[in-house]
């Protein structure tokens, strides 16, 4: 009876070292399933991060190119401005200098008629 409780026991302890061993393989297996898991996570949120970096500069190039833009549109309207304030200038002076002009000729003529009236 000895014998035969020794071989249960003996037998009993072949099946749990068997379930164990099931039992650690299963444990290993998902413990490598998490380090890939992990592993995937971590290189998902690098690649976030860089599209997050290249989205940052781009939209800061982005930034840069539109204050560049305004910067060169109000240059062009203060070229725009100045050019017709020249030319506005310019043809003011020359209605002044006609408007003189027709000033003068109107004294001579008035000079002439009444020149003519004595």
């Amino acid at each position: 009876t000895q014998s035969e409780t020794l071989n249960k026991l003996d037998s009993d302890l072949k099946l749990v070292k068997v379930e164990l061993t099931e039992k650690l393989a299963s444990i290993e297996s998902v413990k490598s399933k998490m380090k890939e898991a992990e592993e995937a996570t971590q290189k998902e949120l690098k690649e976030h991060e860089d599209f997050r970096s290249k989205f940052t500069q781009a939209t800061a190039s982005e930034k840069d190119i539109l204050a560049e833009l305004q910067s060169e549109r109000k240059r062009e309207r203060r070229e725009r401005c100045d050019a017709a304030r020249k030319e506005s200038n310019k043809m003011r002076a020359n209605l002044q200098t006609k408007l003189e002009i027709l000033r003068a000729g109107a004294e001579m003529l008035s000079t002439t008629a009444q020149l003519e009236n004595q």
